[in-house]
């Protein structure tokens, strides 16, 4: 007799087994044909299963009863005899081997969660969030596997494992920002299918944050520090910034649509940032800001802010044209010191036209002028040292004789 095929009865898998294939199948059904109306005898690894009689046409059936039930995991050779009316028996067919596993495959692992859309994309963390409303997961599984995966309960699809195990799934579509817990389930060649995988659990959120604020404006350079008015002026070129925005979103600070740099919101919303990491220079500029929460959604732009940067002091007044020296009208002038340039072609003394206009009474922080001409400090330190000097042109001047410090 031939043994045309043996088929898999068995759920989740059923269908014809493979020459060498495997089934989960203890009580698998074999087909074939013998000599009609003849009785075939059918093996598994010689032992008798039992006997089924051939049809007038030569075809036969069999399926394997309880009680001769595969016992244990592993091959099965099987064999048929035919026996005919007058007792003749044929010699045992060809062999017909499957392999019987009964053994569930181990929970398949979801390792990596990726989004692949917006302006943040990479793996998610678990209990992170995305705005990816088809992220992709890989894995690993038995070799050679099928792998369902489900989100929420609900199945979404299946892909195989390569021979290494690894898998890897893209989701169809999410529908609705919430919770998404993804599970797998691994089936094997033989049917046999794993329990769930431990759970991947993400928030889908596709909602663009509303548009940050900037609350305050702070000079953090020069004698006078400190919040600047809205729509005001600062000599501070690296100028801090704050306001509120979505919590924990990255705010970007923008100067005419230039970045400044960024900075973190709280988890209250609140976000700084101390010093812009560029450089304005003078002029009046709109100052912007743009969220993106964690799961890279942008907000619209803030309302813009105007600030004005301006760090060139006032020029002098012309002096005199009858050469006489001018007494400033400003009281401060009696209290503060001022700087006298001896010239050195003649008797006649320079007056210095206008005196430090950031004079602290400790040291140095801007320019000086003589007759519109500026000098300025070769060392800016808080503390004026008569040590130092004055430069003129690039050329070093002498702090004494020449130069000499006068109270008035």
């Amino acid at each position: 007799p031939i043994i045309l095929s043996v088929t898999d009865n068995q759920d989740p898998v059923t269908d014809a087994i493979a020459p060498n294939g495997t089934t989960n199948d203890t009580t698998p059904s074999l087909s074939g044909t013998a000599e009609a109306n003849s009785t075939v005898e059918i093996f598994a690894n010689g032992i008798s299963l039992g006997t089924t009689a051939t049809a007038s046409d030569g075809t036969w059936t069999f399926t394997t009863p309880a009680g001769a039930a595969l016992t244990a995991d592993g091959a099965y050779s099987f064999t048929a005899i035919a026996t005919d009316g007058e007792g003749r028996t044929s010699g045992d067919s060809a062999a017909f081997v499957v392999t019987l596993d009964t053994t569930a495959p181990d929970a398949p692992l979801i390792e990596t969660v990726t989004d692949n859309h917006g302006s943040v994309t990479g793996s998610v963390a678990p209990t992170g969030t995305t705005n990816d409303i088809t992220p992709s997961l890989s894995g690993t599984a038995e070799a050679n596997s099928t792998v369902e995966i489900y989100t929420n309960g609900a199945f979404l699809g299946e892909t195989t494992a390569a021979g290494d195990g690894s898998w890897s799934f893209t989701t169809p579509g999410l529908t609705g920002d919430g919770t998404y817990s993804f599970t797998a389930i691994a089936t094997d060649a033989a049917g046999n299918a794993s329990v769930p995988s431990p759970p991947f659990e993400v928030t889908l959120d596709t909602t663009d944050p509303d548009a940050p604020r900037i609350d305050s404006v702070t000079d953090n350079q020069g004698s006078v520090t400190g919040p600047v008015a809205l729509n005001g002026t600062t000599d501070d070129t690296t100028p801090g910034f704050a306001g509120t925005a979505e919590a924990n979103s990255l705010v970007e600070v923008f100067a005419d649509g230039v970045s400044l740099g960024t900075a973190t919101a709280d988890t209250a919303g609140s976000w700084s940032l101390a010093d812009s990491e560029i450089t304005l220079s003078d002029g009046t500029y709109a100052i912007t800001a743009v969220a993106r929460d964690q799961a890279g959604n942008i907000s619209s732009t803030s309302e813009p802010l105007s600030i004005t940067v301006d760090t060139t002091p006032e020029d002098p007044e012309p002096p005199p044209s009858d050469g006489t020296r001018r007494q400033p009208a400003d009281p401060l002038y009696l209290s503060q010191w001022h700087l006298n340039l001896l010239d050195d072609q003649g008797d006649s003394e320079w007056a210095i036209e206008k005196i430090w206009s950031e004079y602290t009474g400790a040291g140095v922080s801007v320019g000086i002028y003589d007759d519109g001409v500026e000098y300025s400090h070769s060392d800016l330190d808080d503390n004026y040292d008569a040590t130092r000097h004055l430069s003129y042109l690039g050329e070093v001047l002498d702090a004494a004789p020449t130069l000499s410090l006068i109270h008035i």
